[in-house]
């Protein structure tokens, strides 16, 4: 991978972070690696082709426009309501993103037999 193409995934990372309304920390916690590793591959200094579908996952957009830069950014796998509630975590108020993370760090409740 050239330079030219690092800085463009490099510009593509960054978007879908502050799309997600992430913070670099906030991502790098999700993904598992430091905020360091986050700066490097949004600076281009870095290919990140081993980390792309954990930041794709966590910022709902497209793993293959993230790689490759082509394609729709927001042709996210998934049902109509996991599309909706991304929606609703990019551009909902702060609270609401508060809001949402706390529901998705609860236990799923356990099913009872029918």
């Amino acid at each position: 991978m050239n330079e030219t193409d690092k800085l463009e995934k490099g510009k593509r990372i960054r978007s879908a972070r502050k799309s997600a309304g992430l913070t670099q920390p906030e991502l790098a916690e999700k993904c598992g690696v430091s905020q360091q590793l986050i700066s490097k591959l949004e600076r281009g200094l870095i290919d990140g082709s081993f980390i792309e579908p954990h930041i794709a996952l966590h910022t709902g957009v497209s793993a293959y426009w993230l790689s490759a830069g082509e394609g729709d950014k927001d042709d996210f796998v998934g049902s109509d309501d996991e599309r909706n509630l991304i929606k609703a975590f990019r551009y909902g108020s702060r609270e609401l993103r508060d809001y949402l993370r706390t529901i998705g760090n609860a236990e799923a409740p356990q099913k009872t037999g029918q």
